[in-house]
């Protein structure tokens, strides 16, 4: 018995086949991508007192 391949069962079950992300709202990967590596630069701090200390570092990466 040899199975199908995934192609082929998705056209059984009349699905598209679709190579792109799901549509989720806040799901763009490349501010991600920048906010890891920033996360993982050493003189990011672990917590801030205001959202405009949590902004000054980030506005310096991008200006960077």
């Amino acid at each position: 018995m040899r199975s199908k391949p995934v192609a082929a069962w998705l056209m059984n079950l009349d699905i598209t086949k679709s190579q792109s992300r799901p549509c989720v709202l806040g799901d763009s990967p490349h501010p991600k991508a920048q906010l890891e590596t920033l996360k993982y630069q050493l003189d990011f701090p672990l917590r801030f007192g205001y959202v405009e200390d949590a902004r000054a570092p980030y506005q310096a990466f991008l200006a960077w």
